[in-house]
């Protein structure tokens, strides 16, 4: 049987829980994945989306697999921005592909008696994420090591702290493209958290 999208988000989750870190899988909100799931019932166009997430999540197999995990959190603000916009009452199609040489086309179209409007969602990434997930991962798993070989003796334990650092919670959209226009802080921006969505990572 199967696995549903809920289940590979779990299985992903639950392979990362308590070892390492990955910050796209942090970015991931549960209660927006079972937003997609549900929606995708109801809509073909969001069903595509969600299938496309569901097989990126499901070509993460270690925790090791950051290129993996960066390409479902792309898929994962793809479909986050569709049901964003769905709810605002914008109808969006998917661009028809281009064919071959790599040719790149934007992610949606919508179509306005004033003309077609085309959107090209960007999940911006952290710094150098070729070496900066990598970075990341190790020094959770470090972290989870140590901690486990010292709670191995009696007493109290804590971990030490995995900073990354981020937006000021009261900062606007338009402070949050510039901070990541000039400074390209670690913590990515989703474009559809532009949209007024967004959630905390307990």
């Amino acid at each position: 049987m199967s696995r549903t999208l809920i289940d590979e988000y779990i299985r992903v989750s639950r392979m990362l829980n308590r070892l390492t870190l990955s910050v796209p899988i942090m970015l991931m909100a549960q209660e927006q994945i079972e937003s997609v799931a549900n929606e995708a019932a109801k809509d073909s166009q969001l069903a595509k989306l969600e299938r496309e997430l569901r097989s990126k999540l499901k070509a993460v197999k270690g925790p090791e697999d950051h290129k993996q995990m960066a390409q479902a959190y792309e898929a994962y603000s793809e479909a986050s921005f569709y049901l964003a916009m769905k709810n605002r009452g914008v109808a969006l199609e998917r661009t028809p592909a281009t064919g071959g040489n790599k040719e790149k086309r934007p992610d949606f179209l919508h179509r306005s008696p004033t003309g077609d409007i085309y959107f090209e969602i960007k999940a911006l990434d952290i710094v150098e994420p070729l070496s900066r997930h990598m970075e990341i991962g190790l020094d959770a798993l470090e972290n989870a090591a140590e901690l486990d070989a010292r709670a191995r003796s009696p007493g109290a334990h804590l971990s030490l702290p995995l900073e990354i650092s981020g937006h000021l919670p009261s900062a606007n959209s338009a402070d949050c493209i510039d901070d990541c226009a000039q400074t390209a802080p670690f913590w990515p921006l989703r474009a559809w958290r532009l949209m007024g969505r967004s959630h905390v990572v307990p």
